[in-house]
């Protein structure tokens, strides 16, 4: 009978496999695991974020000189308005980083990625579960 490590909503770990619950479902066989890597990364804006604040960046730019050429007083307050989006979407597609833990190994000769999430309890309770059925593989 295989022992269960861990059963979650994103991954599997027994004895003798590690399934990340993806789509595909990506599975690997824990006795062929070499070299096994944990790292933390950013995740990176999507080009269409990017693309959004630099648009909105312009439409700023824009509406600072059509309310100078207009001096109105409505138009400096939807130029305020699009300042402020503009402001949000650049902090929200440059700055702000959402961290991502991976795990990484050697499997089959070839350098996979096993694992990665953005949500620290999990993934350590997924670390800590290849950890514990690496260690239970009979000495080869």
């Amino acid at each position: 009978m295989t022992r269960i490590y861990y059963r979650g909503a994103d991954a599997f770990v027994s004895g003798d496999q590690i399934m990340w619950l993806t789509t595909p479902v990506r599975t690997f066989a824990a006795r062929e695991l070499r070299d096994i890597r944990v790292f933390q990364a950013s995740s990176s804006a999507s080009a269409a974020t990017r693309w959004t604040a630099w648009a909105t960046l312009a439409a700023a730019a824009a509406g600072v000189g059509i309310a100078v050429v207009v001096d109105s007083t409505w138009m400096w307050v939807v130029s305020a308005a699009v300042d402020v989006l503009a402001v949000v979407w650049v902090w929200r597609a440059f700055v702000r980083r959402t961290p991502v833990w991976e795990i990484h190994a050697t499997y089959r000769g070839s350098g996979v990625l096993l694992y990665a999430s953005t949500d620290e309890r999990v993934f350590h309770q997924v670390q800590r579960a290849l950890r514990r059925s690496i260690e239970g593989q009979p000495a080869s």
